[in-house]
């Protein structure tokens, strides 16, 4: 049974680009493996490449979906180029910590993670921002609530993608009709011996691409 943890009294101060954000503390037991990583590749608004440890891998952010960006042949769709441009300002090049999610890996073998850079979940703020719609694909369900809060919010103060009519995005989702209540925002939760995949597994993963 997980015990309540209470939410932290105080506002975290982020940089001023994310100012307002608040932290709050969630159960250890609720969260997923943690990793730590530095980004190396923006690829689009949902995705980047990082460093973990020496290898490489492709991380898809779970919960949210943002417009395509071109890739070759494939044509990219309007609002993609300002969603990775958001996802830049946000984690090019710094330390983020990874939040795996309940299932690691989708068919493209990318690693599926909520990811944290100064106690924000970049994720959340993709959405708040207007730039990311929810898409929550069982059982990646952990924070479906307080992403749709953050989405209804954009839609209605019309940032991002939702002044452009939601170009881009589809409204709907796909969602857990028994997904567990979201927390808000908070800092990863304390690093335990349990939290990082075995080597030998992690090594066996490979890197995918949409």
């Amino acid at each position: 049974m997980v015990l309540a943890v209470a939410l932290t009294a105080l506002l975290v101060v982020a940089p001023a680009h994310l100012a307002g954000v608040r932290r709050a503390v969630t159960p250890a037991s609720e969260a997923g493996p943690l990793l730590e990583a530095d980004v190396v590749h923006v690829d689009d608004g949902d995705t980047v490449d990082v460093r973990i440890g020496g290898r490489d891998e492709r991380v898809r952010y779970a919960g949210i979906d943002a417009p395509e960006i071109a890739h070759g042949p494939t044509p990219g769709t309007r609002g993609g180029r300002e969603a990775a441009s958001a996802n830049a300002a946000l984690v090019a090049g710094r330390h983020v910590t990874l939040e795996v999610a309940a299932q690691p890996r989708d068919r493209y073998g990318r690693l599926l993670a909520y990811v944290w850079r100064d106690g924000v979940m970049v994720n959340a703020e993709l959405v708040r921002l207007g730039w990311a719609r929810v898409m929550t694909i069982p059982p990646n369900t952990r924070y479906r609530q307080v992403l749709q809060t953050l989405q209804s919010e954009a839609q209605r103060a019309g940032r991002g993608l939702w002044a452009l009519g939601g170009a881009g995005l589809s409204v709907g989702t796909r969602q857990s009709p028994h997904a567990r209540s979201a927390r808000w925002r908070r800092g990863p939760p304390a690093r335990s011996s349990a939290a990082s995949p075995p080597r030998s597994r992690a090594h066996a993963i490979a890197r995918g691409r949409r």
